[in-house]
């Protein structure tokens, strides 16, 4: 809802309410002094003709009624305008109880200033209609001549007109004087929420744009429409996810048909292991999950048929010695039309894709001719349970020619090699096995060498990590089985002493009992990493922030048995940010102080005025950069540095106009002392 007194207002009811609510507290216990004052002042009164009904029950109900109405409805303004007609109810009782003392009136001008501070011009209307009501009946017995309160006659209605007059010039002025409160409080609620809105959209570009120099180009940033930064930002990382996906899609092919490539050139004189390292690499590679290649056997004129050559993923005794009839089928279809043939509507009894935990119909098959000259020479069959891009189509289709031209050059080596494996399969054989046996026990050395290299990088990563972070293990309920030094010197204790102790021994007494802790080892023991910034108690009580990460560990079973933290000790940074919070609020204060000086205050608007354009051209140039910025690495932290630098200049600035208010307080502290 937009606020019709600031124009342009940009907070909303709540947000003017939480503003408003230290200023009513504020009020509210200056009231209760001027309430217990009139109550006493009753009683003091009451000495004089004895009025002591009146002072107790009159006095006694206004504070009764007002302190029961704050009771109900704390966070509603009733009770304040009960105060501010229970003021006039009390000016109406003083007169009663000192009859003929003009100087009663005054009190209701009292009651008027008191209000002020709760910078609401509308609580003058009820202390208004009460004074006129008041005055109204005094005016009226008096001039009827029942009671005598002051002068008797004619003077009784000049009397009340001036009474009235008076009042409302005071009630009056009273109630700009709250309008006038109420607004600028109200314009300093607003630059206060809009500075913390810049500080935030700055603090979000910052790390929306850190995350895109790490080459994370698809985090989410919602940019707001104002945010001209952030919609500059999202602009460039659409431009760099449109360049990355159309370089994923290069190195897709390139890499592919490269090793494709390198299969086909070191089997080339072998067509069935040919096939079957082709259509295993392609399955892989593809993302799919089945996979086969057939192959055309016979000539032209003597019975020409399609056989399979080799299968991956397949039921092996079904589909080992598969023959198909040129036409027949999807396979046979696809090899005489000579087109790639997708398909995602399969019939229930084509193909099953079968593992270890059973079978299922795939989603979608594709089916690519090998061609060579234009003229099939076989046929490549994938399905998969999902669907295969258009890239992954063209990229088959292009490999498809290479994987013909090997399969016509290697059908002819296979025949000659199959002629020489019948003389010499002994010897093959024997030479096979020995160097199978050479290459295990190569294998096994390069293996057992591996493992000590990543066994000594580990231990060295552990021995880091222990030397400058925190590290504690616990058990799935929470006691520590082991703590580092590092830990244990931190919180003031010594390993014996941690050991065996619950993870509640470390934190404060409200988090031991809340809901959240239950469900943290709740998650922990499900699996779930538990990372964050969290409080820790000392030994002797002084509470330290970590930086931690809580990690559960699994065994061989993929069973989570016990649980690793990792932290940092971030206690200095917490006080870093709370002393930073206290020098804003301190220069809140300072300017605060500093309107009460119009002529300062004019100067100072000024200045600020200047240095916003300032800041404003920076910015400007700020997003200018952003927009020239390159896909390229290095302009990117060419540009980096720059906008560091901007900042960094910003930072300077701000300190000049810190400087310069400090400067101007002086001032005006030199002018007061002076006059």
């Amino acid at each position: 809802m937009q606020h019709t007194l600031v124009p342009g207002y940009p907070l909303s009811r709540e947000e003017e309410r939480v503003i408003f609510r230290s200023i009513h507290r504020r009020a509210d216990r200056f009231s209760d002094y001027f309430l217990v004052g009139y109550f006493l002042f009753g009683l003091f009164l009451a000495s004089f003709h004895a009025t002591w009904l009146m002072a107790l029950g009159a006095g006694g109900g206004y504070l009764l009624a007002v302190y029961a109405v704050r009771y109900q409805w704390p966070s509603h303004t009733r009770y304040q305008y009960l105060l501010s007609a229970v003021y006039a109810l009390f000016t109406a009782q003083f007169i009663y109880q000192m009859p003929g003392l003009f100087e009663m009136h005054f009190f209701a001008f009292i009651g008027a200033v008191a209000l002020i501070p709760y910078q609401n011009w509308r609580l003058m209307l009820p202390l208004s209609l009460v004074v006129f009501l008041r005055d109204s009946v005094f005016a009226y017995l008096q001039h009827t001549g029942e009671i005598d309160f002051t002068q008797p006659g004619p003077a009784v209605l000049q009397a009340f007109f001036f009474r009235v007059g008076l009042t409302g010039i005071i009630i009056f002025t009273s109630g700009l004087w709250a309008f006038d409160l109420r607004k600028k409080t109200l314009v300093n609620g607003i630059n206060t929420v809009r500075l913390e809105k810049q500080l935030i959209s700055v603090e979000h570009n910052r790390a929306f744009a850190e995350e895109i120099s790490r080459g994370n180009l698809r985090t989410a940033y919602p940019a707001g429409e104002t945010d001209e930064l952030g919609q500059a930002l999202v602009a460039m990382q659409q431009n760099l996810l449109k360049a990355a996906e159309r370089e994923q899609q290069e190195k897709f092919f390139n890499v592919g048909l490269t090793a494709v490539g390198e299969i086909l050139r070191d089997n080339g004189d072998n067509l069935a292991d040919l096939s079957e390292r082709v259509i295993a690499k392609v399955v892989n590679y593809l993302g799919a999950n089945q996979g086969a290649i057939f192959v055309l056997q016979g000539e032209a004129n003597r019975d020409p048929h399609l056989e399979l050559m080799a299968c991956y993923a397949f039921d092996r005794k079904k589909h080992l010695s598969k023959r198909i009839e040129v036409g027949e089928g999807l396979v046979g279809q696809a090899f005489r039309e000579g087109d790639p043939l997708h398909l995602t509507n399969i019939p229930a009894d084509y193909v099953a894709i079968t593992s270890g935990l059973g079978r299922a119909n795939p989603a979608s098959i594709l089916l690519v001719p090998l061609k060579v000259n234009d003229q099939p020479v076989g046929v490549i069959e994938l399905a998969s349970f999902g669907s295969f891009l258009p890239h992954q189509i063209t990229f088959l289709e292009k490999l498809g020619e290479s994987i013909a031209a090997t399969i016509s050059g290697a059908r002819v080596s296979g025949r000659t090699r199959l002629l020489l494996e019948e003389s010499q399969a002994m010897t093959e054989a024997l030479r096979s096995q020995e160097e199978e046996i050479r290459q295990n026990l190569e294998e096994l050395a390069a293996t057992q060498e591996e493992m000590a290299r990543t066994t000594a990088e580990m231990q060295g990563q552990l021995s880091a990590i222990d030397a400058s972070m925190c590290t504690a293990e616990f058990d799935l309920t929470g006691n520590v089985l082991k703590v580092n030094r590092k830990f244990v010197d931190l919180l003031e204790y010594t390993e014996e002493e941690v050991r065996g102790r619950h993870h509640r021994t470390f934190l404060r007494e409200q988090e031991r009992q809340s809901e959240a802790y239950r469900h943290f080892w709740d998650d922990l023991a499900a699996g779930v990493q538990q990372p964050g910034d969290f409080v820790c108690l000392t030994k002797s009580g002084r509470p330290v922030w970590l930086r931690a990460v809580y990690s559960p560990m699994f065994d061989h079973y993929g069973k989570a048995h016990k649980v690793l933290k990792i932290a940092s000790d971030i206690t200095q940074q917490k006080a870093l940010d709370d002393e930073l919070k206290v020098r804003v609020e301190q220069m809140q204060v300072q300017e605060k102080a500093l309107h009460q000086s119009v002529d300062a205050l004019t100067v100072t608007q000024q200045e600020l005025l200047r240095r916003q354009d300032e800041l404003r051209l920076k910015d400007q140039e700020m997003q200018e950069l952003m927009v020239e910025m390159r896909v390229n690495e290095e302009d990117m932290q060419r540009s980096e540095e720059r906008i560091r630098k901007l900042m960094l200049e910003s930072q300077i600035q701000m300190k000049e106009k810190n400087r310069h208010v400090q400067e101007l307080e002086a001032e005006l502290e030199r002018l007061k002392r002076s006059s």
